[in-house]
């Protein structure tokens, strides 16, 4: 809760400061002493650019790009994230446990706890992590006699989430370079 609690106030820093160009530029320029003092101490040469320019060039592009876009990207949003949960529900059913252990309501709270708990990765993809967190939280709910089923479904709906994923991933950035390639053989003949 305290990490949930402590992401909800950096998100509302975040939007309050990063809603106006004059507020971000005055954040930017703040992180720019910070980040060129810790470049002296490394030895290192800062950009030429400053931090704040780049910033405020960086939330005009993002509004541009959003201006017309957020609706699509919302709901695209919010069915992902209703899919998963969907998903979630039924590897758990599928696992065997019953809805009188665990209801949809409850696995939906956990859901959320653990999307909120997991925004910030400390691991790739919060392996290991999600998976404890998830198991953590479903068995006392469920009662500890589950903790088996609770722990399969779980591992199915990380494979099914996380693990196959990253095949689909390589072979569509493999398609995505083959792709490029082409157009840049079809530009320089």
């Amino acid at each position: 809760m305290t990490a949930a609690a402590f992401l909800g106030i950096l998100l509302i820093f975040l939007v309050v400061v990063l809603g106006s160009a004059r507020r971000t530029a005055a954040l930017g320029r703040f992180l720019d002493q910070v980040w060129r003092t810790i470049l002296r101490l490394l030895r290192k040469h800062p950009a030429d650019r400053e931090l704040a320019d780049a910033l405020v060039g960086q939330r005009a592009e993002a509004a541009e790009l959003l201006r017309h876009q957020w609706p699509v990207a919302t709901w695209a949003t919010v069915l992902q994230i209703g899919t998963r949960c969907a998903l979630l529900v039924m590897c758990i059913r599928f696992a065997g446990v019953p809805e009188s252990a665990a209801g949809w309501s409850a696995i939906f709270a956990v859901f959320a706890l653990v999307q909120g708990l997991t925004a910030v990765p400390i691991t790739a993809g919060n392996v290991g992590l999600t998976e404890l967190a998830y198991i953590g939280m479903l068995t006392p709910i469920a009662g500890t006699e589950w903790v088996n089923e609770i722990t399969a479904g779980v591992m199915i709906f990380r494979i099914l989430t996380w693990l196959l994923i990253i095949p689909v991933g390589f072979a569509t950035l493999g398609y995505w370079r083959f792709k490029q390639r082409r157009r840049q053989r079809a530009a320089s003949d």
